[in-house]
């Protein structure tokens, strides 16, 4: 499978991603990745981008552990 190339929006900023997956894979995790960002700010808009993303980083590294975790007792 070649490389597929996509410019995405999370929270206002573009960024280009590259992979070897879909392009319809690579917007779908953008958005949701925009979507957690949203949801941190939602919560404390007082928050930086750096902030935010920071936290949008943990939320999603605690859903993979979790999920990984189900998967393991499985």
């Amino acid at each position: 499978m070649g490389k597929s190339k996509v410019i995405v929006k999370i929270n206002g900023a573009e960024y280009t991603l590259m992979g070897t997956e879909s392009e319809d894979y690579l917007f779908s995790i953008a958005n949701y990745v925009d979507k957690k960002v949203k949801e941190t700010l939602a919560g404390n808009s007082r928050h930086s981008t750096t902030s935010s993303a920071v936290l949008t980083a943990i939320t999603l590294a605690d859903e993979l552990f979790k999920a990984r975790r189900q998967v393991d007792t499985i």
